[in-house]
């Protein structure tokens, strides 16, 4: 048998319509969590009585994968486009252009020369960048 916990709050809700029976709350939780696929709650009732939730996770790593990808495709596109302008182009000044650090843009060139679609001809200093044709799947 039900009882309510405090019996003014339960008669206010009452009147307002709020309550459709004592005890009817906890049985309709669990079943809403159920169906949502989700933990059952666990109920706390050491000196007061408390309800813990669980909430299903953001689609967040996908989106914010996404996102990451697209940013990336985005700055190579822009290296390769300032290295077709200016073959002889440093790091540093691809960096500052772009605005990124210099790590960043070493990282995409790595990931560029392995990918084929760019080597280096000559040296460090003084060598130049030759961009080769690349598919559109080869980007990624």
């Amino acid at each position: 048998m039900s009882k309510s916990r405090n019996p003014k709050i339960f008669e206010l809700f009452t009147r307002m319509d709020l309550v459709e029976k004592v005890g009817s709350g906890i049985p309709r939780i669990a079943a809403e969590m159920k169906a949502a696929g989700l933990p059952a709650p666990k109920y706390k009732t050491d000196g007061y009585f408390a309800t813990i939730l669980y909430k299903a996770k953001p689609a967040l790593p996908s989106i914010v994968e996404e996102k990451t990808k697209k940013t990336r495709e985005k700055t190579r596109e822009t290296i390769r486009k300032k290295m077709k302008e200016n073959p002889k182009i440093t790091t540093q000044n691809l960096a500052s252009q772009i605005g990124v650090n210099v790590k960043t843009i070493e990282w995409h060139i790595k990931k560029m020369k392995e990918q084929g679609v760019l080597e280096r001809k000559g040296p460090d200093k003084g060598g130049e960048w030759i961009l080769m044709a690349y598919d559109e799947d080869e980007r990624r």
